[in-house]
């Protein structure tokens, strides 16, 4: 898990301090109010890493697929930021469309392109799934 202050910038690159943003997310003092909350959150989830129980409580029920916290919990990439293009909701669904960049296993600079998609079920929002591109950043362009 990666070693973080809660002084120091969230790792979701929303230009607050840990301690201010995903940090109560994450140690469970609080609980996302919207989609995109929720994305941030799990955003610092997997760059940090050892928070696979998170990410498994912030998956939709129905949606999980045989996911555990134990494969969760792994930082299988090093994830570099997140720009979030749009967020909304209506009523019990919600929609979180980002860009993160993140370092692959080979050390290739990808970018993961993702709209998400989220589901309030007994007054908690859950990421149930999204549409995904992966793609090589173009060094010249990133």
């Amino acid at each position: 898990m990666a070693n973080i202050s809660p002084l120091d910038p969230c790792p979701c690159c929303s230009g607050k301090a840990f301690a201010k943003c995903c940090q109560p997310f994450l140690k469970g003092k609080n609980v996302p109010k919207t989609p995109r909350q929720v994305m941030r959150s799990r955003f610092t989830a997997y760059t940090m890493g050892g928070f696979g129980q998170y990410l498994v409580d912030t998956w939709h029920p129905a949606y999980v697929r045989g996911n555990t916290a134990n494969s969760l919990s792994l930082k299988t990439h090093d994830w570099r930021n997140l720009q979030i293009l749009q967020s909304g909701q209506q009523g019990n669904r919600g929609g979180v469309e980002f860009i993160a960049d993140f370092i692959d296993n080979k050390g290739e600079l990808q970018r993961h392109h993702e709209v998400s998609v989220f589901e309030r079920h007994k007054g908690r929002w859950y990421y149930t799934d999204g549409r995904v591109q992966v793609r090589p950043v173009n060094q010249a362009q990133g």
